[in-house]
């Protein structure tokens, strides 16, 4: 049997039914030391503000302990349509998106952000969580504009990584919208200096 287990079945009619099985696993000793970039995660990701899109509620708990423990507080979406209201309403730095949800799936949401007017927000990192990734899922994530995706269920040292790499890029678009942003004003003023001296 699976584990050297056995299950025992207890059934008494219109009352219910107790299954019971006993499993033994290996005891592995912890030698108590712990990677710096463990001990540096904290220090990393605090001040990132994080959208979790997911419908599952053991997901979002699931999701909501990993990221606790790096001192991010997440805002939960429970749909698409959901998500890009908050989207709307604050300012976020990495998006977690499933891909599959009533009303709004993540596909839709990820192509309704990518279209958004707000230049800053239609770019925030969109991280898909996908419970099988295939070349089809995978080809569909980069169509809709997502950045990322991670297999659920996740390894947190992944995720780490995978937010830590988004939150990067995020940095690399704040900066080249506003020198796009000044550089238009730059050419505005001056524009606007050699209407004045004409």
């Amino acid at each position: 049997t699976m584990f050297k287990s056995e299950i025992h079945l207890i059934s008494t009619p219109n009352i219910g039914t107790r299954i019971l099985f006993d499993i033994d696993f290996k005891y592995q000793s912890f030698n108590g030391s712990l990677s710096p970039t463990l001990i540096n995660h904290k220090c990393d990701l605090a001040h990132l503000k994080v959208l979790v899109t997911e419908d599952n509620q053991v997901n979002i708990l699931v999701i909501k302990k990993t990221l606790e423990q790096w001192n991010i507080i997440p805002v939960i979406a429970e749909n698409g349509e959901i998500a890009i209201q908050k989207i709307e309403d604050e300012s976020f730095d990495v998006i977690l998106m499933d891909l599959y949800m009533p009303v709004m799936d993540g596909y839709e949401a990820a192509v309704t952000i990518r279209k958004m007017e707000n230049k800053v927000k239609a770019n925030i990192p969109i991280i898909a969580l996908t419970a099988s990734v295939n070349n089809n899922v995978a080809q569909k994530i980069i169509d809709a504009g997502m950045n990322d995706y991670l297999s659920k269920p996740f390894n947190p040292e992944h995720l780490f990584k995978k937010i830590k790499a988004n939150k990067e890029l995020n940095i690399i678009i704040y900066r080249n919208i506003i020198i796009i942003y000044l550089f238009l004003y730059m050419i505005i003023v001056k524009y606007l200096c050699n209407f004045i001296i004409k």
